[in-house]
């Protein structure tokens, strides 16, 4: 047959019996279907398969905010090429709080099979997208099983990783401030800072707390800076409460 084909084969057999003597002849046609039965082909998989991203991304380009591309398109069939074979990828072990995403019009393109395994259609395998939890940074791995199915149902599988690395980007920290007292009062007027992290994860903290713009002949005391040439006092993030306006 010819190579990457399970197309089923017919062919024609005749059989002739002659006579010594006189030369007559008798035949019998006989017509048969050879069966072919498909054998999945190894599908071509790229020897990294990786996608970078940066935490809690603006959305864009009709993404949600946020996500990552998963692009799988170099994942190809192989060498059966004739429409006998059709490509899908599995996909599982999303980290806690993840999700996938495609856009509506792919339709079907992605397909949840249960057992925390989703399904990624052949056709569709550049829409795919990752949303990993809000404010997480840092490496996880997918875990991926490419599938190739021959139409009489015959299959070859192969198991890979899938990195996705998320940059961090610090998120702007809350602050508080509270300062009030008496005219002339010789303490002087107590400066209150509170500040807080806007990521929880514990990836970030606060490191550096600047106060500026004070008017001329105001002293901040208890910096661990001050002032500088413009005026700026760096004040220490865990010491930020109480610190004397005279």
């Amino acid at each position: 047959p010819p190579a990457n084909s399970s197309a089923d084969l017919s062919l024609t057999v005749t059989a002739t019996a002659t006579e010594a003597n006189g030369g007559d002849s008798a035949s019998t046609v006989l017509t048969h279907t050879v069966i072919v039965v498909g054998d999945a082909d190894a599908a071509v998989i790229p020897d990294t398969l990786a996608a970078t991203g940066t935490e809690d991304a603006a959305a864009g380009g009709g993404f949600p905010s946020g996500s990552i591309a998963l692009d799988l398109s170099e994942i190809t069939l192989g060498a059966d090429q004739d429409g006998s074979e059709k490509l899908s990828v599995v996909i599982s072990d999303l980290p806690e709080g993840a999700r996938l995403w495609m856009p509506e019009e792919a339709g079907q393109g992605l397909i949840y099979s249960g057992g925390g395994r989703w399904a990624v259609d052949g056709d569709h395998l550049a829409d795919l997208r990752i949303l990993p939890k809000g404010d997480f940074s840092g490496t996880f791995d997918l875990d991926l099983k490419v599938v190739v199915t021959e139409a009489d149902g015959d299959k070859w599988s192969a198991d890979r990783n899938y990195t996705v690395t998320v940059d961090p980007d610090p998120d702007a920290p809350a602050l508080h401030i509270e300062a009030h007292g008496l005219e002339d009062q010789a303490s002087g007027i107590p400066l209150d800072l509170s500040t807080a992290v806007g990521d929880t994860d514990g990836s970030e903290s606060i490191t550096a707390i600047t106060v500026s713009g004070l008017p001329d002949g105001v002293v901040l005391n208890g910096a661990l800076s001050g002032p500088d040439a413009d005026g700026n006092y760096q004040i220490d993030p865990g010491d930020t409460s109480g610190l004397p306006l005279t």
